[in-house]
């Protein structure tokens, strides 16, 4: 019986060398990388945003996102614009506090606050109002005080949130001590020295050491370099260091108190799993949308153009001139290209972290797929890995193949290369019979 058997016309053509291979296969990774993110941007996002179940997705987040934000508005940890929809900034609210503390050393000591004048480009001196400082307490509402709002009322009026223990030992009947040393951290050795000491505390008022802390008065040097940066706008090493120091410690004390509520406040946590249920929907349309877009960008680089441009060579290989043959010098059978795509398809995989960067959705990528413990991150770094794996490869094999190549039993050849037998260029040939 007669076998028609394809031999490779390129079968006295030399392998091409290792630099030459590796960089059509990265050459044809970019190609993809860009075409991917054209098709995600001009087609795949447009279409997906015009769905009920995505436009259902950012209604559903935006509802809890509301809630949430109004439970962490009535903790006052963070300040919350109505108008705006959105929480306030830490490091304003931090400013404020600082400010606060400024004008309550100011009314200990019976000073004046200097505020300036533009019409008379002139600096007055305007007594400071009990209303605000720290001394208004307004029956435990604190309005000048946020910390102190959260940690003596807010926390105290819920069961989940009332404990005072700090690294197992429990503060409950010392709640000062647990918020101005233990969360803020004021007893540190530089920081406490801004404030005055027992012995000048003791000094004050009645009025004054009961409702205040030595924690809540500067000493009257601080004090002078408190006002210079937040009055005069000075600006210097000493007086820096004191301004950084108050404000990180308030930006601690907010943070521990906000890991607080994420943890242990049983509103905030049940608003959280609705809000990451709505995000799933949300994440899972671009997921889709985005690997729909790379499986189509695949296909047609990968499937339909070697197709076109004959001799099952792609972009990169016929730009490079390059192509592909059987390790017995065939032509390149079907499933030896399908073997081939379907390694490509997850080496390739990784050029969707690209579109991800470019899109700004590097969230998406580290969310929960379906609620799994898997995530696309995941995904892209196992694709990147096998990249490595297959570049290392080509190092070490013989034939100069790829993870793609080895597994799919196919060499590429350089097309203006031959083997050099007896002297003379041997003729390629097309094809013979059995």
């Amino acid at each position: 019986m007669n076998k028609l058997l394809t031999v490779s016309k390129y079968k006295n053509n030399l392998t091409a060398k290792k630099s030459r291979v590796f960089l059509s296969s990265l050459l044809d990774y970019f190609i993809l990388v860009v075409l991917t993110f054209i098709v995600f941007a001009v087609a795949g996002t447009p279409i997906m945003t015009s769905l009920p179940v995505f436009n259902n997705a950012i209604s559903e987040i935006n509802e809890k996102t509301s809630d949430l934000y109004s439970i962490v508005s009535e903790t006052r940890l963070q300040t919350f614009d109505e108008s705006s929809k959105q929480l306030g900034n830490i490091e304003t609210d931090a400013i404020n506090y600082l400010k606060t503390l400024m004008k309550t050393s100011l009314y200990v000591y019976g000073k004046t606050l200097p505020i300036y004048n533009q019409d008379t480009n002139e600096y007055i001196q305007e007594n400071v109002k009990i209303e605000d400082t720290f001394l208004y307490t307004n029956n435990n509402e604190y309005p000048n005080d946020n910390l102190s709002y959260y940690c003596f009322n807010f926390k105290t009026q819920h069961e989940e949130l009332n404990n005072f223990i700090y690294e197992d030992v429990d503060y409950s009947n010392n709640k000062d001590v647990y918020l101005y040393e233990k969360v803020l951290g004021l007893e540190n050795e530089t920081i406490s020295t801004y404030f005055v000491n027992d012995e000048t505390f003791a000094s004050f008022s009645d009025e004054i050491k009961e409702k205040l802390t030595k924690y809540n008065v500067l000493t009257e040097k601080n004090l002078d370099n408190v006002i210079a940066i937040l009055v005069y706008g000075e600006n210097n090493g000493t007086i820096n260091s004191i301004y950084d120091n108050l404000i990180n410690s308030y930006k601690l004390g907010v943070q521990f108190f906000i890991d607080d509520v994420e943890q242990n406040y049983a509103p905030y946590i049940e608003k959280t799993k609705e809000f990451n249920l709505a995000f799933n929907s949300y994440a899972m349309c671009y997921i889709i949308n985005l690997v729909l877009c790379y499986v189509f960008a695949f296909f047609i680089l990968q499937v339909i153009l070697p197709l076109l441009l004959k001799e099952n060579c792609t972009i990169a290989q016929r730009s490079m001139k390059l192509r592909l043959c059987n390790l017995d010098e065939g032509e390149p059978l079907a499933f030896n290209i399908v073997i081939r795509n379907i390694v490509l398809f997850f080496i390739y995989f990784s050029g969707i972290f690209f579109s991800l960067f470019f899109s700004n959705l590097m969230q998406i990528s580290v969310f929960p797929i379906n609620n799994s413990s898997l995530n696309l991150l995941e995904f892209i770094v196992f694709s990147l890995l096998l990249s490595i794996l297959s570049g290392v490869f080509l190092l070490i094999n013989k034939n100069n193949q790829l993870l793609d190549l080895f597994s799919s039993f196919l060499v590429v050849k350089d097309i203006e290369k031959f083997e050099n037998i007896g002297g003379e260029i041997t003729e390629n040939v097309s094809e013979i019979k059995n």
